[in-house]
Formats: C-alpha cells, structure tokens, sequence
C-alpha cells in the first residue's frame, strides 16, 4: 500500500470501509497489530509501518486473535 499523508497539524482524512480488518505491520524494527484500514494507513503515514510479509512471524502466530481496541484502532482528528 502507498498513501498520501497530510502535513503535521492538517486534518487526517480517511473512509472507514473495514474497521473490524487486521493487520500485522512491520518496519524491520517494529512489529504490531492494529484494526481497521484507517488505522493502517495511520500507521504508515507517522511510523512507516507497512503489512509484514511474514505476519505469524513479525507478530507471532495467532496474530488475527488480537483484539480490537481503541489502542489499536482509534485514529486522530488532526495529523
């Protein structure tokens, strides 16, 4: 995936199609699971991270069991 990221301080806007989807993301250093493609494209626009090609090792099998929280979902207002 490849997405336009806003500039720090403008609006971060994104059409939730799938809130409850999981993902394994990786950056070579950092490995973790988040819910909803909002929340994907979040990560990769601040941290870079992008979906493990690797997930059950990146994130450890049993990775999709992870619970949705608003830890792992929620997504700012404001980038």
């Amino acid at each position: 995936d490849n997405y336009w990221c806003p500039q720090s301080g403008e609006a971060f806007e994104c059409f939730e199609s799938d809130p409850n989807a999981k993902f394994c993301l990786n950056s070579g250093k950092t490995s973790v699971v988040i819910c909803s493609k909002c929340r994907k494209k979040y990560e990769f626009c601040r941290n870079g991270l992008k979906v493990s090609k690797r997930p059950d090792y990146d994130c450890g099998a049993g990775w999709e069991s992870t619970p949705c929280t608003g830890d792992n979902s929620a997504v700012p207002a404001v980038f």
